[in-house]
């Protein structure tokens, strides 16, 4: 569901009661409820957060038309970090395993081949989807935090440069949602109705969940953080010729 763009003189209770959806960013940027009747920009203050980097997270999320922009707000950078480490968390830890039990618990209920299938295509999926949260976490959100730290203290980033740039990242980027689809695919048109149809409809809604989280998860690294961190290696580049 799309909903009108938010900005930092929204009072957050209203924004949370035209889309529940906002709750997840809320705690993945550790914001507790009780907001009484402040401000986006207000809470996030009150938080450490940057107002500008929260609206930007709770467009991306809500609004599949909106088109984000970070300009150079290099500030951003560690709120987009945190979100996007928090959002690592919730897939790995709660949301991927909630449904791989589900689908073990159809695939029981079935005894059909095809239901194995399912099975067997989402534990691929898991080890992929793991794989790329591994390498973004072990490797180009510690690159990103070196840059920006090296900015703040101006340090030259010649070497740093040298070993890693933002544009690796950006070419081996793979999407890794189209397996959800084909994994729907598979649930809504080709498993047999035998089973009580309450548990592949959860199942199904739980991808369809997670898939759109993804989306807006992959929305803000490709539309916002990449382009961010391309401009700020622009910026200390510049910075070494002048050294």
């Amino acid at each position: 569901m799309n909903i009108p763009l938010i900005t930092h003189r929204d009072i957050l209770a209203d924004v949370i009661h035209t889309n529940h959806r906002v709750l997840m960013v809320l705690e993945r940027m550790g914001i507790k409820l009780g907001v009484g009747n402040r401000t986006i920009e207000q809470i996030a203050e009150t938080n450490g957060i940057q107002p500008g980097a929260l609206v930007v997270i709770i467009n991306l999320f809500c609004n599949e038309v909106y088109t984000p922009t970070a300009n150079s707000h290099f500030d951003y950078i560690p709120d987009f970090l945190k979100y996007l480490k928090k959002s690592h968390q919730y897939f790995l830890t709660e949301k991927i395993p909630a449904i791989q039990r589900q689908i073990q618990q159809l695939v029981h209920l079935l005894h059909d081949s095809k239901a194995h299938m399912v099975e067997s295509f989402y534990n691929e999926y898991i080890e992929e989807v793991t794989e790329h949260i591994e390498y973004e976490n072990e490797t180009v959100f510690p690159f990103i935090e070196e840059m920006y730290d090296a900015f703040l203290n101006k340090r030259d980033t010649s070497l740093l440069l040298m070993e890693y740039d933002i544009g690796i990242y950006d070419d081996q980027h793979g999407d890794v949602e189209d397996m959800l689809k084909d994994l729907k695919n598979v649930l809504i048109r080709h498993l047999p109705q035998t089973e009580v149809g309450s548990i592949r409809r959860r199942a199904l809604e739980e991808l369809f969940e997670l898939e759109s989280d993804l989306s807006s998860h992959t929305r803000i690294e490709d539309d916002v953080l990449i382009p961010l961190v391309k401009k700020l290696e622009g910026e200390m580049r510049s910075m070494s010729k002048l050294v």
